[in-house]
């Protein structure tokens, strides 16, 4: 008699173990799940757009001062006389 009733009692102890989350979650309170993986993909994509942005000005205004102030050959005329 005693081991029926050890194992009906140690039965229901796993039983409600084993559903005790299912229902935690189910009746808990909604809270936000951050997954760590996007959040710094997500860093690191904003980062590297920034420093695409930057690279691209950095870069234009090399090419501009280039042009700008490059040296022109100038023709220079002899003067016979």
């Amino acid at each position: 008699m005693f081991p029926t009733k050890f194992c009906i009692i140690a039965l229901t102890l796993l039983v409600f173990s084993a559903f005790s989350p299912i229902l935690g979650s189910a009746f808990g309170q909604e809270s936000e799940v951050i997954n760590r993986s996007v959040f710094a993909w997500n860093l690191f994509y904003e980062l590297m757009t920034a420093a695409i942005v930057v690279g691209v000005i950095v870069q234009g205004t090399l090419i501009y001062i280039i042009f700008r102030f490059r040296e022109k050959k100038i023709k220079h005329e002899e003067v016979s006389g």
